[in-house]
């Protein structure tokens, strides 16, 4: 689940504004997509993969003992804020898919030079 997504729904078509109710009633979920819990792997901490059951768990805590006073600023602030965050997000996958290939074409010339995938 995304928050782009649930935003989708607490966005009037229309207008482009912010449904408050809507909002409020997603609230807890729209919090726990920014929260993606980090795995120590080796010596070094790393983002965390999505797990549903993970998220759904986070989800709850937030809706059950996180005051409306902490949470409705901090969604908003994200809200508001979204749609500029990811106006970058395509720069950076495209960055991310560049460097892949660059590894890629390397790894293929090597392959290439070593005799391996070629045919006999």
């Amino acid at each position: 689940m995304s928050a782009m997504s649930l935003l989708k729904g607490v966005t009037d078509v229309k207008t482009g504004e912010m449904d408050n109710g809507k909002l409020f009633d997603k609230l807890h979920l729209i919090l726990a997509c920014f929260i993606t819990p980090d795995e120590r792997k080796r010596f070094r901490w790393v983002r965390g993969k999505f797990d549903e059951t993970k998220f759904e768990e986070i989800a709850d805590k937030i809706l059950n003992g996180m005051s409306i006073k902490k949470a409705f600023p901090i969604a908003v602030f994200f809200c508001r804020f979204m749609e500029k965050l990811t106006e970058t997000m395509p720069d950076f996958l495209q960055l991310q898919e560049q460097e892949i290939n660059e590894v890629l074409s390397q790894v293929r010339t090597d392959l290439a030079k070593h005799g391996v995938g070629t045919s006999l």
